[in-house]
């Protein structure tokens, strides 16, 4: 997946007119013996995020960051198992991925969006990346209950990652300099420490959780019953 590889991503990266050029490296394929179940791979990947979650004090940006740059390889890991036939091995690796993405999308929802709206006052940034989480939500639903055939669920997973791509370049050129611009320190530290702690909290039920909100209850008519006078 190539960085800043479609018009809108480039055009967020050239928001703050300033160079937003970087370098990065192509996802390494790591060698692994697959878990024997989907679960045993879940839960392995639930452990480690618990354990490598950093500490320290970190900025939240630093802490979105780490997490992008996770993403990327897994993706990478998730096509470089398609293309050698390893369908399987891809699926498994997409549920891995999907985990890391719906934990971290649940802790910007609850910590991170919040205080960049109103303490940074960027709030026409973050309704349109909330409008992008949905889109990216949507899509891991697809993969996870659509019963796709083997070519549909390839296809939809390259299309995955290209919205995430999009989405990761937006934050790291246009929100995440603008937030920086408004926040303090120690409100920056402050996010990045509690957004790491909602991870934590929301990791180990993000492989089950169905991310679709449910309707509201419709709220019943009122009756009025009238009585005619005698």
């Amino acid at each position: 997946m190539g960085r800043l590889s479609s018009p809108r991503a480039r055009t967020c990266a050239t928001a703050l007119g300033g160079n937003c050029i970087r370098q990065f490296g192509t996802p390494r394929f790591t060698s692994r013996a697959p878990p024997r179940t989907l679960c045993e791979g879940i839960g392995a990947l639930v452990r480690c995020l618990l354990l490598t979650l950093p500490t320290m004090t970190t900025t939240i940006f630093d802490a979105l960051r780490k997490s992008h740059r996770e993403v990327e390889e897994l993706f990478g890991d998730v096509q470089n198992a398609i293309n050698t036939g390893q369908i399987e091995l891809a699926k498994m690796l997409f549920q891995l991925v999907s985990v890391k993405l719906v934990s971290g999308m649940r802790a910007e929802h609850s910590v991170v969006y919040p205080r960049f709206a109103h303490e940074a006052h960027l709030v026409d940034e973050v309704a349109e990346a909330l409008r992008e989480h949905d889109g990216i939500e949507r899509m891991i639903n697809m993969l996870r209950i659509g019963q796709l055939e083997e070519t549909e669920w390839c296809t939809a997973v390259s299309q995955l990652g290209q919205l995430v791509a999009d989405h990761t370049d937006c934050e790291e050129y246009a929100l995440f300099p603008m937030a920086r611009l408004s926040l303090s320190t120690e409100m920056i530290e402050q996010i990045g420490s509690e957004y790491l702690e909602h991870v934590r909290m929301v990791s180990p039920i993000a492989g089950a959780s169905i991310t679709w909100e449910l309707p509201a209850p419709e709220v019943p008519q009122q009756v009025i019953v009238r009585f005619k006078a005698a």
